[in-house]
Formats: structure tokens, C-alpha cells, sequence
């Protein structure tokens, strides 16, 4: 409905509607019509349909795989994946074993000069997760959508979700 609304509508016929409860509700015929001017929505459902339109205009650039330089700091992998696990993410991360480390989601070489300078990849990472704490990908996709410094990781999340086949 947002779609046709931002279209340039001038107003809408509701026949549908959620109570209180959000019990789905199908209204009598003809339902009501109320102009653009009426109508509220909830801020949440409007800041995920921004988002959206903000990834749907930029446009998806898909290189061939290479090694990234570029990932997450220690402070955003907190904030998009440590309550997902039962785990002390940030220790983990800190010892830099298993796929906290060189060989699994941190940033090759982004460690050397200082550990508090490390990266990480979020893909790589939201995988790991996945595979080795069984956090499930519906959390993972979602931590994915709710953190705007994750959009840029955000199609390569999607590939490699469809190459997965999840």
C-alpha cells in the first residue's frame, strides 16, 4: 500500500484492518475511504519501507570474489551480533581463535599494528555464527536489515544466502 500511497495517490479505500490485538480484520462493504492527509502509520513499518527504498536506489555492484580489506570494528560486531549468543563475544573476539581470527572472519593483516585497530567481515562472520553457535539465519537477516553500517555487506548477505540456497 506504501508503494501506490508514494505513487501519488490521493486517497485510499480500506477494506482491511488489523484491531488492537492485530487480529486481521475484513470490513463490511464498501469498507471506508479516507484521504492521504488521515492516514497514520507505525514509525517502525515506515523506517523499514525507507530503508528498503534506500537499498532499491543504490545501485548493486557484484565484483568477483577477492580477499576484503574493508569490515566491521570491534564495537559493530558487538552491537549487531552479541545478543544472538550465549557466549562473551567480545573476549572471543579478543583471543582471536577459530572463526574470530585470521583464518575465519577478521580482516587478514587488519590486527598487526594494533588489536584494537582489527576488522571484521560480517558475512563471514554472520556464517561462522551460523555454523559453529547455530544462530539462526532469520536473526542473522535481521541484524543485517536493522544496522545501517551492515548495508554496505548487504547483497553479498543476500548472494551468498542464494548461493546457499537459505
Amino acid at each position: 500500500m506504501e508503494r501506490r500511497l508514494a505513487a501519488g495517490s490521493e486517497g485510499v479505500l480500506i477494506t482491511i484492518t488489523k484491531d488492537a490485538y492485530k487480529i486481521v480484520t475484513q470490513l463490511k462493504p464498501p469498507g471506508f475511504r479516507r484521504t492521504l492527509h488521515e492516514l497514520r502509520f507505525l514509525k517502525k513499518d515506515l523506517q523499514r519501507l525507507a530503508s528498503t527504498l534506500k537499498r532499491e536506489t543504490e545501485p548493486v555492484k557484484i565484483a568477483a570474489a577477492t580477499e576484503s580489506r574493508s569490515g566491521i570494528s570491534r564495537e559493530q560486531v558487538l552491537t549487531a551480533f552479541a545478543g544472538l549468543l550465549k557466549i562473551d563475544l567480545e573476549q572471543a573476539l579478543g583471543s582471536g581463535g577459530g572463526i574470530f581470527g585470521d583464518e575465519g572472519a577478521r580482516v587478514k593483516g587488519s590486527a598487526r599494528k594494533a588489536k584494537n585497530k582489527a576488522l571484521w567481515n560480517p558475512v563471514t562472520l554472520a556464517l561462522g555464527l551460523n555454523d559453529v553457535y547455530r544462530v539462526p539465519i532469520p536473526h542473522l537477516k535481521r541484524a543485517f536489515n536493522a544496522h545501517d553500517f551492515l548495508h554496505p555487506w548487504a547483497a553479498e548477505w543476500n548472494q551468498t544466502l542464494a548461493l546457499l540456497g537459505k
